[in-house]
C-alpha cells in the first residue's frame, strides 16, 4: 500500500503520493493554494500534503485551515480525536477508504516565490499532481483567489465541479456568514457529498475502516512478542489528562489503585490550573474504563524487593507493573526517581515527554 517498509523513514508526502498512485479511482480531489509552511525542528508545521499537519494540537488551531474541512466533511473535532491517533493517520484514512484526497495548486509556498519562479514551480507541482488529477471524479477548488486563478491558468485541461470561498480567516473577514456556512457546518458532506451520492456512479466509495498502523514508526517501548501493558504514573494524569487518548486503543492500560487514590486526593489540593487538569484526568478515566481495555490493579508488595519501602506510593505503583512483568509493563512517568526502580527491575520505562514526542499526537 505504497509502504516502504524498509525505509520506516520515508516522509508522509512520500507516503501519501505513493497511496495516491495506487488508487485507481478518486471521487472527490479538494484543491488548495498552497502548502503550510515547515518549521525548523520538522515536527511541527506543514508535513506537504495539503490541509494536513503533523499533530492533532496544530490542526485544532485557529489558524489552521484544515478542521474546517473536516468540519465541513461531517468530521467534528471529537470524533477525529477518538478515532485518529493524529491528522496523517486521518488523511491517510479519507484517501483509502472514502477516496478523498487533498492536494494544493503548489508545492511550494508562494509567498516566499520571485515572480520568475512562480511559472516553473507551478509546472512541477503540476506534474507532481497529475495521477491525482487524471483519477478524480469530482474536483472542489478551496479559493477564488489564487488558487482558481491559477487553476484556470496552469491546469486548464481540467474541468472543476465546485469552487468554494477559502477557508482561512483572510477569507472570512469579508465574507463572514458564507465562510461561517461553509466551514462551521457539515456543508460540504450535505450539499456535495449527499448530493452526489445520489446520483449514478458518484458518491463516497466507502469499504469500511483500514488499519493503518504500518505507516507509523514503531515505538521505542513495544515489544512485538508481548502483550505491552502501559502503567501510568500519576504525575502523567496531572501534566496531560487527556493521556488515555493518546495511547493506542490495540495496548492495554493498568491504572494502579494507589494513582486513583492519589488522584482523588490532589483534585483539592493543587493550583487552581493542576486541580482542573486532576478533574478532567478522573472524567477521561471514568467515561474510558467502558470503552476499551483499562483495568485497574491493587498494589502486591511482596512483590517488591525487600530495600524497597512499603509505604512508597511510588513503590505501590512499580508492584502493579511487577504483576505483569512477563508481558512488558510499560512505566510511564516523568519521575526520577520511579524511572531509576523501574529501570533497576528490567521495566520499560518511558517519559511524558518522549511518548508525546514519537507519537506526535
Amino acid at each position: 500500500m505504497g509502504y516502504d517498509s524498509n525505509n520506516e523513514e520515508l516522509p508522509f508526502e512520500s507516503q501519501y503520493r505513493n497511496l495516491i498512485k495506487e488508487q485507481t479511482e478518486i471521487d472527490y480531489l479538494i484543491i488548495g493554494q498552497d502548502p503550510y509552511p515547515r518549521k525548523p525542528n520538522g515536527d511541527e508545521g506543514g508535513n506537504g500534503v495539503a490541509f494536513c499537519k503533523n499533530s492533532h494540537y496544530e490542526f485544532f488551531q485557529e489558524s489552521c485551515c484544515g478542521n474546517y474541512v473536516t468540519t465541513s466533511l461531517g468530521l467534528s473535532k471529537d470524533v477525529i480525536k477518538a478515532e485518529y491517533k493524529n491528522p496523517k493517520v486521518l488523511f491517510m484514512d479519507l484517501l483509502l477508504t472514502k477516496g478523498i484526497c487533498f492536494i494544493n495548486v503548489s508545492t511550494k509556498l508562494l509567498s516566499e516565490l520571485k515572480e520568475t519562479e512562480l511559472e516553473k514551480v507551478i509546472y512541477d507541482s503540476k506534474s507532481s499532481n497529475l495521477d491525482a488529477l487524471q483519477k478524480a471524479k469530482k474536483i472542489i477548488l478551496l479559493g477564488r483567489g489564487k488558487t482558481q486563478s491559477y487553476f484556470k491558468k496552469y491546469y486548464s485541461e481540467f474541468k472543476f465541479d465546485h469552487v468554494l470561498l477559502h477557508p482561512s480567516k483572510n477569507a472570512k473577514a469579508d465574507n463572514e456568514n458564507e465562510w461561517n456556512e461553509l466551514w462551521t457546518t457539515n456543508y460540504i458532506e450535505k450539499n456535495i457529498l449527499s448530493q452526489d451520492s445520489n446520483q449514478k456512479g458518484v458518491g463516497l466509495n466507502v469499504v469500511g475502516r483500514i488499519d493503518l498502523s504500518k505507516f507509523e514508526k514503531p515505538k521505542k517501548e513495544i515489544k512485538k512478542d508481548k502483550e505491552n501493558f502501559y502503567i501510568i504514573d500519576t504525575n502523567v494524569f496531572v501534566d496531560y489528562p487527556d493521556i488515555i487518548s493518546r495511547i493506542d486503543k490495540q495496548y492495554s492500560i493498568v491504572l494502579s489503585a494507589k494513582v486513583i487514590d492519589e488522584l482523588d486526593y490532589l483534585k483539592t489540593s493543587l493550583t487552581e490550573e493542576q486541580k482542573r487538569n486532576v478533574q478532567k484526568a478522573l472524567r477521561q478515566i471514568n467515561e474510558s474504563i467502558d470503552k476499551r481495555n483499562i483495568r485497574m490493579e491493587t498494589a502486591d508488595l511482596s512483590l517488591l524487593p525487600d530495600d524497597f519501602s512499603k509505604k512508597s506510593p511510588d513503590n505501590f505503583i512499580l508492584s502493579v507493573a511487577l504483576k505483569f512483568f512477563g508481558e512488558n509493563p510499560i512505566m510511564l512517568t516523568s519521575d526520577n526517581g520511579l524511572q531509576i526502580k523501574a529501570k533497576g527491575l528490567d521495566i520499560t520505562t518511558i517519559t511524558l515527554k518522549n511518548f508525546l514526542k514519537q507519537t506526535k499526537y
